[in-house]
């Protein structure tokens, strides 16, 4: 008899503030279409884009103290966040038909969503939190060892090129000044083991 496959599980843990939900959903479509695992989504990745779009576009109406408009961004919250939970029952189903254990933690690890292990919430190599002042967020990547030495980057345009933000003797950075556009940030390290690769890239929308 052929030994059963532990299930990994996939946990989609939506954010409780708006700006938050928008940077999440904004990450997991970001992993999820730069990543060959994911080449068959079940909503296509533009589509589900427009949603996000559409969400910070009806927050920002929000904010102006519009009549009706938190009603109106309700509904499209509520159309983007059953886009996610299709694309987690999609990413669950990849791993559930992955031949080895460590196949299917790599496709979970891989979209954005975290894995849920033995009850245990795996930590993603790099975390972006907006601060409570305008146009600043936080940066949190994976600490490599002691005297390691962290670069960090932007890209404004999608990916398309980033540039070089001041480098850290911690796994940690804040970065200020931020205008109402749509930030993509990377990191690597270098330790005594060389240097790394850049990391996946994390989304946050001013």
């Amino acid at each position: 008899m052929s030994k059963s496959k532990k299930r990994e599980m996939v946990a989609f843990n939506c954010e409780k503030t708006m700006g938050k939900f928008i940077t999440q959903a904004g990450a997991i479509v970001l992993q999820m279409s730069g990543s060959s695992y994911f080449s068959v989504p079940p909503i296509p990745y533009l589509t589900v884009t427009g949603h996000i779009d559409d969400l910070a576009t009806a927050e920002a109406v929000v904010k102006k103290h519009a009549n009706g408009a938190a009603a109106a961004r309700d509904v499209v919250f509520n159309i983007l966040k059953k886009d996610l939970q299709s694309y987690k029952e999609y990413v669950q189903s990849l791993a559930d038909a992955a031949s080895e254990t460590t196949n299917a933690i790599a496709i979970i690890k891989a979209s954005g969503f975290s894995l849920k292990a033995t009850g245990v919430r795996i930590k993603p190599p790099l975390r972006a939190k907006q601060s409570v002042a305008a146009g600043e967020v936080k940066l949190f990547g994976t600490a490599n060892g002691s005297k390691s030495k962290y670069d960090w980057q932007i890209s404004v345009d999608d990916g398309a090129s980033y540039s070089n933000l001041p480098s850290t003797i911690m796994a940690k950075t804040v970065v200020r000044g931020l205008s109402n556009v749509k930030s993509l940030f990377r990191f690597r390290s270098l330790s005594k083991n060389g240097l790394s690769e850049w990391s996946v890239a994390v989304m946050i929308t001013q």
